[in-house]
């Protein structure tokens, strides 16, 4: 999916504080391809551990419509159903299968 904003926020596990850690975020090419960059630092790539996934296409209606989203919700936002680990060692590859509902 070309143009979708893609974020990693690190979850935070029992006994540690709210602030998990330093999220990432990026932007899909043509081909579906991101690279994620630390939200304060601008590094490259994502902090180890459990992350929540959020996907995001935003898409404007004409007039005075609002913007939709094309991603559907339970991808994107707080309550994204999407986790990735991000081992010690690192990875270049964090795939997600996104899929709409099929109507019956």
């Amino acid at each position: 999916m070309e143009g979708a904003a893609v974020s990693f926020q690190p979850i935070a596990t029992a006994g540690e504080l709210t602030v998990s850690g330093m999220g990432s975020y990026g932007k899909t090419d043509a081909q579906g391809h991101y690279s994620l960059k630390l939200i304060e630092t601008d590094g490259e790539g994502a902090s180890v551990g459990t992350h929540r996934v959020q996907v995001s296409v935003a898409e404007e209606k004409g007039g005075d419509a609002l913007t939709t989203d094309k991603v559907p919700s339970r991808y994107r936002g707080f309550d994204s159903e999407l986790t990735f680990d991000v081992p010690s060692d690192g990875t270049e590859t964090a795939n997600f299968d996104l899929t709409t509902k099929r109507k019956r």
